[in-house]
C-alpha cells in the first residue's frame, strides 16, 4: 500500500531511499530508548506503546494527501515499534533457563513462516475478494 501511495505523490527513488534511511536511523535511536521503557514500566507497556505508535502510523499514511505526511508516519513507527523484540523479552523472561534456546528459536520460526508464507495467503485472499465482487 505504501508503495502505490508514494508513486501517487511522486516519491521517486532518492525519497524511498531517503524514507529508509530515516526510518532505520529512526530504529537505531528508538530501540535503546524502548528497551529501557520497558525495563522500567514493563514489558506490556512497551508493547502497548508500540501497537499504538504502529496504529498511529497506520492512520497517517492512510489519510495523508502529500509527502510531508508521509515523512510524519515514520517518526512514531520508527522511534517506538519495536514489538518483536520485546516479545523476544517476554519470552526470554516466562521461559525457563534449559527451555530458553528451543522456545526463542520456535518463535524465529513462526516469525520466519510468516514473512514467508504471508505474501502466498495475501495473494489467495485478494484473488477470493477480486471473485467474489
Amino acid at each position: 500500500y505504501q508503495q502505490a501511495v508514494r508513486a501517487d505523490l511522486g516519491c521517486g527513488p532518492v525519497c524511498i531511499g531517503s524514507m529508509t534511511s530515516v526510518s532505520s536511523a529512526l530504529g537505531l535511536v528508538g530501540a535503546p530508548l524502548v528497551g529501557a521503557l520497558s525495563d522500567q514500566k514493563g514489558r506490556r507497556f512497551a508493547l502497548a506503546l508500540g501497537t499504538v505508535a504502529s496504529a498511529l502510523s497506520f492512520v497517517i499514511q492512510g489519510t495523508c494527501t502529500s509527502l510531508a505526511g508521509l515523512w510524519l508516519a515514520l517518526i512514531p513507527v520508527g522511534l517506538l515499534s519495536h514489538n518483536f523484540t520485546i516479545t523476544k523479552a517476554v519470552v526470554a523472561d516466562l521461559s525457563a533457563v534449559d527451555q530458553r534456546a528451543a522456545v526463542l528459536g520456535k518463535l524465529g520460526l513462526a516469525a520466519g513462516l510468516g514473512f514467508m508464507c504471508g505474501p502466498v495467503v495475501q495473494l489467495f485472499i485478494s484473488d477470493f475478494q477480486q471473485a467474489t465482487a
